[in-house]
């Protein structure tokens, strides 16, 4: 028994994934006529592997029989461990904004103390990720198809940022901001290596971004 999404054509009879979900129109079952919505059934294969709708049907031939799929736990929504990626969704635009505007009013200060082109690294950085984070998280709260991977990127993309402006601050002897950049990349690869699996395995992940 597996987890599995799908979308049935009723007239020509062709399988969609939830990939192909901006093809569905109105699924219904050809005996039933019951609209085969966007659900996330768990499937248990009959003896001659035809496909099930939930009244029971064999959706290819239109023959009744017994009912081989039946609804699965509700696995749809932002719920879950989800909760958490939304939390930080919602609060590291806010923070990443703040620390943007902290850095911008002390520009001027670090610059005369010999650092502003670093520091100007940092800025732009900073103002890059902040954009795609907005970016990301407008995918995910829309339930976006293209949200895990746009979450994935936004992980990927933080360990090479975080990870250059390391090399460049170690290069230019600027050890302060060295370490801030150290603490970044080493949050940023803690988070990538728990989330980036989920956001690809997860069966709540397949069903809630279908959009």
């Amino acid at each position: 028994m597996d987890i599995d999404v799908k979308y049935y054509c009723p007239e020509c009879h062709k399988k969609y994934s939830e990939e192909d979900s901006r093809l569905r129109s109105e699924l219904f079952c050809p005996i039933c006529k019951n609209t085969l919505e966007l659900e996330t059934f768990s499937r248990i294969d009959s003896p001659d592997g035809a496909q099930r709708c939930d009244c029971g049907n064999d959706v290819e031939t239109g023959t009744a029989q017994p009912p081989y799929l039946k609804p699965a736990p509700q696995l749809v929504g932002i719920r879950g461990w989800l909760i958490l990626p939304a939390i930080s969704m919602i609060f590291v635009p806010i923070i990443g904004a703040i620390g943007l505007f902290a850095c911008l009013a002390q520009f001027s200060r670090v610059q005369a103390a010999g650092y502003g082109g670093v520091f100007g690294l940092e800025i732009i950085s900073q103002l890059g990720m902040l954009v795609f984070v907005i970016y990301a998280a407008t995918r995910f709260f829309g339930k976006k198809t293209n949200a895990p991977a746009t979450m994935i990127a936004f992980m990927i993309t933080g360990i090479v940022v975080s990870g250059l402006l390391l090399v460049v601050e170690l290069g230019a002897g600027t050890e302060m901001f060295a370490v801030e950049s150290g603490k970044a990349l080493f949050r940023d690869v803690t988070g990538a290596a728990i989330w980036i699996p989920y956001f690809r395995v997860s069966k709540r992940v397949k069903a809630t971004f279908t959009k």
